[in-house]
């Protein structure tokens, strides 16, 4: 044999044993946790989102009151009797809701406030969806022309982002 096959022979043996201590590392690897781990995950589901850069109220037909109405599509599988739901308007979760097995309800009380802090307004609006065979319908509706301009300003300002949630236990 030549000087150099010598050479081959050990740089190869050198590779095999890097190469197979490195691969009973990755058979015999183990993991360990430093902690604690939930295993109550809790995942949900949007049944319900509306999303729009502008709400107007207009006056209903006995002018006593103020209201938004839109027909959205049909939801599918919104069941408020067996499902648990949460419904967020702006990244905030209402907690004055009523949700029925065809509709959700929910009174949104908000406060106004000049720059100074002083209070402008409170004002008040009724948050009615129903969850129709065909269609999903949305109203919003203030009782007074007040609250309705107040409410117009905010949405004006910060956009509308209404969803009704399926909490899933997973």
């Amino acid at each position: 044999m030549k000087w150099y096959s010598y050479i081959i022979c050990s740089v190869l043996i050198l590779v095999g044993c890097f190469f197979g201590i490195k691969f009973y590392q990755d058979i015999t690897a183990t993991s360990y946790v430093n902690g604690t781990i939930d295993i109550t995950n809790k995942f949900s589901q949007d049944s319900f989102y509306y999303v729009n850069s502008s709400v107007v109220f207009t006056p209903t037909e006995n002018a006593e009151s103020y209201a938004f109405e839109i027909d959205c599509l049909e939801t599918e599988n919104f069941d408020g009797e067996r499902k648990e739901y949460k419904v967020v308007l702006n990244n905030y979760t209402l907690t004055d809701t009523t949700i029925t097995g065809g509709s959700v309800r929910s009174v949104i009380k908000m406060d106004f406030y000049d720059v100074d802090g002083n209070l402008l307004h409170n004002a008040e609006m009724d948050l009615l969806i129903r969850f129709l065979s065909e269609k999903t319908q949305l109203k919003l509706s203030c009782a007074d022309q007040t609250s309705a301009n107040y409410f117009e300003n905010y949405f004006n300002d910060n956009g509308i982002r209404l969803g009704v949630i399926e909490q899933l236990e997973g």
